[in-house]
């Protein structure tokens, strides 16, 4: 809750309360502006109280990383004691997958409202002429719509942020993962394997590196706000598959 809903509200607080184009767009953004508050507020209650119910699920495993002691034997890849892996990083884990949940859905949320609510769209009708098929004199001229939209600068500061904060939790997971490759079972023994070591390691360094700039650069765009920021989507989906 405390993740999702100060996201909703920075969206419906962004809301655009005058737009150029017609009082009957005003009231219904007006009205809108007040019943969002009530909306969010049930669906942030409503997430809260389904994810503190899965949440409750993993008790155990925060108890073993309360109560966790060391081995007395550190493995000799990240030199870390082993009970830190048995007790410690189930629980980190976890936790880090509950955050990204959460930020998945002020995410959703927060861009659902800007996209809705806070966006401008723009239509002008342009004039379509086929000079090579012949036209009868009593068909009209056909008109295709050209439809654009513009996002204030206020929701392209917030989804930036979001998205800042969602891939540095990204990065975080990949230097999760490669602990996790030293407790996999491979086919001959459990642990970590030849791939494992000289290959999946080696990929979730390059792309927790690459998950933390693209974090910077959005961070960076908080305050110059290019339009390009919806790309780093389609960069980090390139830069995995590659990986």
């Amino acid at each position: 809750f405390l993740i999702v809903w100060p996201n909703v509200e920075i969206a419906r607080r962004s809301i655009p309360e005058f737009q150029v184009g017609g009082d009957v767009i005003d009231i219904v953004r007006g009205s809108a502006r007040r019943w969002l508050f009530w909306i969010g507020l049930g669906v942030c209650l409503v997430a809260a109280l389904i994810a503190g119910v899965t949440g409750s699920r993993s008790w155990l495993t925060f108890v073993k990383a309360f109560y966790g002691e060391p081995f007395g034997r550190d493995d000799p890849i990240f030199g870390h004691d082993l009970g830190f892996y048995v007790f410690s990083v189930p629980a980190w884990h976890a936790m880090q997958q509950f955050v990204f949940a959460a930020v998945i859905v002020a995410l959703l949320l927060a861009a659902l409202i800007h996209l809705g609510l806070g966006g401008a769209f723009t239509a002008t009708a342009a004039r379509q002429a086929d000079e090579q098929a012949p036209r009868p004199l009593n068909r009209p001229q056909m008109q295709r719509p050209n439809i654009s939209f513009a996002m204030p600068p206020k929701a392209s500061m917030h989804l930036s942020a979001l998205l800042g904060v969602l891939f540095v939790i990204i990065g975080i997971g990949q230097f999760f993962k490669m602990w996790g490759y030293l407790q996999g079972n491979n086919e001959l023994f459990p642990g970590a394997g030849y791939t494992d070591v000289h290959a999946r390691i080696p990929a979730a360094w390059i792309l927790m590196g690459a998950a933390f700039l693209i974090a910077a650069l959005l961070f960076f765009n908080m305050w110059r706000r290019v339009k390009w920021w919806p790309w780093t989507l389609a960069a980090w989906v390139g830069i995995f598959i590659l990986a």
